[in-house]
């Protein structure tokens, strides 16, 4: 018996394929994307290169500032209505540790680096939102099951819970499904920004080389 199950042990990894897809895949999980340069770029690393931080700092803080509001339909007119209970998590504070400008802030920060911002709706027994609190876009993977999208999330404490859709506020950017936008890092800022984080380090590098030899 012990014999049959190695075997069928080793036919399951035999027969197991590494696909483009898979990599892709595992790339985004771990957050690191070669580039033609060489270098790995990461959200980290691409946040080091200054006019990248430039461009995310400055559209990031504008939309973050920005009143958010909440409106109710009045016939074929609408009316802002600062008593729904919506309008304090939006526009206030999303969660007592948070205020809004920082929520929306770190959520368009996620777009505009990972493709995707993510946040869980906490809520009380009558189904009423109490709560946002914001998730690390490479903590979550997207999966439809019965025609609903299903968000896992590994949580801080290591957790790896299913969320419902209606459970979660999700912005994607531009994609190729409509459950998941593409990773900026990974599709159109690779290279260029791997060139520049390259570049950078070649001028450090010679700049202390010219150092050492008393050139400068």
């Amino acid at each position: 018996m012990a014999k049959k199950n190695k075997s069928k042990k080793r036919q399951a990894v035999k027969n197991e394929t590494v696909t483009l897809d898979n990599i892709e895949r595992l790339s985004d999980l771990l957050g690191i994307h070669q580039s033609a340069a060489g270098v790995s770029v990461t959200k980290s690393t691409a946040m080091c290169v200054s006019a990248v931080y430039a461009c995310v700092r400055l559209i990031s803080g504008a939309i973050a500032t920005l009143p958010f509001e909440v409106f109710r339909k009045e016939g074929s007119s609408r009316k802002k209505d600062a008593s729904h209970s919506l309008y304090g998590i939006l526009r206030k504070q999303p969660n007592p540790k948070v205020s809004s400008v920082v929520f929306w802030e770190t959520a368009c920060t996620h777009i505009l680096l990972q493709g995707n911002s993510y946040a869980i709706i906490h809520r009380n027994r009558q189904g009423d939102p109490l709560a946002l609190t914001i998730i690390d876009p490479s903590r979550v993977e997207v999966d439809v099951k019965n025609d609903r999208l299903l968000y896992f999330i590994t949580l801080e404490d290591g957790q790896y819970l299913p969320f419902d859709m209606d459970d979660i506020l999700h912005i994607p950017g531009i994609g190729w499904n409509g459950r998941k936008g593409l990773s900026v890092i990974s599709s159109v800022g690779q290279n260029s920004i791997g060139c520049a984080i390259a570049a950078d380090e070649y001028a450090g590098r010679f700049l202390v080389m010219m150092l050492h030899r008393g050139v400068i």
